[in-house]
């Protein structure tokens, strides 16, 4: 199974959420800088990518590893945000109200993008038993 389709798929995604962030930002008081907003979309698309990577090795392993890979991913995303957002804390001290629902949206649009291609592949193939 390629994981390169993922990626350009994630690629759009940080393609989309980049354009509007800049939209926001020329064209609007949108007080969070576009320093702030790459920093969050390119973590997101970083932690994407480790979750897929795992999700897909478990997926072709099959299984009971299946299985194991599928956890670790769902535990290992809540971590990583939440590192992000220590990191970013402690880099930018700004935890504000515009920041946390910039985030929230770029969470929900990647956890979205990382269910969906889930569910996709599990209703394509089911996973190898060994």
């Amino acid at each position: 199974m390629s994981f390169f389709p993922y990626i350009f798929r994630l690629l759009f995604i940080v393609l989309l959420a980049g354009i509007i962030l800049l939209v926001l930002t020329l064209f609007s008081e949108f007080p969070l800088s576009l320093k702030d907003g790459i920093f969050i979309i390119s973590g997101s698309f970083l932690i994407s990518i480790i979750l897929m990577l795992i999700f897909i090795r478990g997926f072709n392993k099959g299984g009971t590893s299946f299985l194991l890979h599928t956890l670790i991913a769902i535990s290992l995303k809540f971590f990583l945000y939440m590192v992000l957002i220590i990191l970013y804390f402690f880099l930018v001290k700004n935890l504000s109200l515009e920041f946390v629902l910039t985030f929230f949206v770029i969470y929900l649009s990647f956890t979205s993008y990382l269910l969906f291609s889930f569910l996709k592949l599990l209703k394509t193939k089911k996973p190898e038993s060994k």
